[in-house]
């Protein structure tokens, strides 16, 4: 579930089906719903465009979505086999990540010049990722790895990873908050 950029839309996929609901933020009514692929699990608007992003488990795409028309404007691949999932959209627009809970990786979306790459590390079910506003690292929960890692968006790299059962904790990590200070 994700807001427009103007906070007068929720846009909130159906997980196991094909569509994303447009619903009224004030009213709670829906105002539409649309065809957007195969098992969308998580939906988030660029910043500086409004465009929508999918990332689509049941293709393994991340669909951008035009947010007048709501029609598919492009569909990136993550890769075989990758289901990609919580992905996060940078601040400027640039960079769309995600991570591929089957690929065993993160996938990295240059919007800018239309390239993905991939984490240098295998990630042991990537779950959900979130960005710092200023580009520089994007963290990926690791769920079945128990695991946080901390990736540099422009070349995939590992810049940090906290091994939960190595510090005495016991949990299965799903959210990466990134706080609003940075």
């Amino acid at each position: 579930m994700w807001a427009d950029t103007k906070n007068e839309v929720i846009y909130q996929t159906q997980w196991f089906g094909k569509e994303m609901a447009i619903i009224d933020r004030e009213s709670g009514k829906l105002i539409k719903e649309v065809i957007v692929g195969q098992s969308p699990s998580h939906v988030m608007t660029a910043p500086d465009t409004g465009k929508i992003y999918l990332a689509m488990n049941g293709e393994e795409t991340v669909n951008e979505v035009d947010p007048v028309t709501y029609e598919i404007t492009r569909q990136i691949s993550t890769g075989f086999r990758s289901h990609p999932h919580g992905h996060w959209v940078s601040s400027s627009g640039q960079y769309v990540v995600t991570p591929d809970f089957i690929g065993l990786k993160a996938s990295i979306i240059d919007l800018d010049s239309n390239t993905v790459n991939d984490s240098e590390m295998h990630l042991y079910g990537p779950i959900a990722t979130g960005m710092k506003g200023d580009e520089s690292v994007f963290y990926t929960a690791d769920f079945l790895g128990n695991s946080m890692t901390a990736i540099d968006p422009s070349d995939g790299s590992v810049l940090g990873h906290i091994d939960w059962l190595e510090e005495g904790l016991l949990g299965l990590p799903i959210q990466t908050p990134i706080s609003p200070d940075d």
